[in-house]
């Protein structure tokens, strides 16, 4: 959209769809206007962004979220880059059953990329601290401060593919309402576990093949948010 020697100002759209064969109710499509400025400022590098998600569930008006978030980013010469950040997000639901779900959140964090000498073989480690505040009724439930630390792996493969491997950990201390889930007298506490293998194969350049499975495990002191995730993920990426 602009730019000069120092900075850039772009925009752009995203759209999303899924679709379940046999849960047509849970299909998520969604629409995002997004703005992204970026600076460079000698030793560092700044960006901004700004989006707009407007999301439908099964066809009905379902989320509406808006996103901010500067970051900062310190070049290291042969080594990789550094990268802090700050996100700020609030989101509504616009059904019901949702709506306690809504409210605002904050979060910050930092990165470390190392590059392992050789184009598409990366090595990075991130800590991330977010806090979610409601502004419904009830929402109190779901209020929590969460501690995140993630590591990813990225490695070239033979016929020029890309595979990568990452793990997360994840805590969540929710509000002291949260002792109303059963068992009772406590506060919820979540550790979540999720690895995520992946391979992608660019075609050309505007076309490429990504094959991922993700598993997370959620181990709560709460019976209702103890659950293990298994998702595996075929799909053809289109660039235009």
């Amino acid at each position: 959209m602009w730019h000069d020697n120092r900075a850039t100002a772009s925009i752009g759209y995203d759209f999303y769809q899924d679709l379940h064969f046999d849960l047509s109710e849970f299909n998520v499509q969604n629409h995002r206007p997004s703005l992204l400025v970026t600076g460079d400022f000698g030793r560092l590098q700044g960006a901004f962004v700004a989006q707009y998600d407007f999301y439908l569930l099964d066809d009905a008006n379902w989320l509406h979220a808006v996103t901010a978030s500067p970051m900062l980013v310190l070049p290291q010469r042969d080594i990789g880059r550094l990268e802090t950040y700050i996100r700020f997000q609030w989101r509504e639901y616009t059904q019901s059953r949702f709506e306690i779900l809504g409210g605002y959140n904050t979060a910050g964090g930092i990165r470390q990329v190392l590059s392992l000498g050789a184009p598409g073989r990366l090595l990075w480690g991130s800590f991330e601290v977010d806090s979610q505040d409601s502004d419904v009724a009830g929402g109190a439930l779901y209020e929590y401060t969460g501690y995140q630390g993630e590591a990813l792996l990225s490695w070239p493969l033979p016929w020029s593919a890309i595979g990568h491997l990452g793990y997360r950990f994840r805590y969540e201390d929710y509000d002291d309402a949260s002792a109303a889930f059963l068992p009772a007298g406590s506060g919820r506490r979540d550790d979540e576990h999720r690895v995520r293998v992946g391979v992608r194969k660019d075609l050309t350049d505007a076309i490429s093949l990504v094959a991922a499975w993700v598993g997370t495990w959620n181990e709560s002191n709460k019976d209702d948010f103890e659950y293990d995730r298994n998702i595996v993920s075929l799909g053809v990426e289109l660039r235009l």
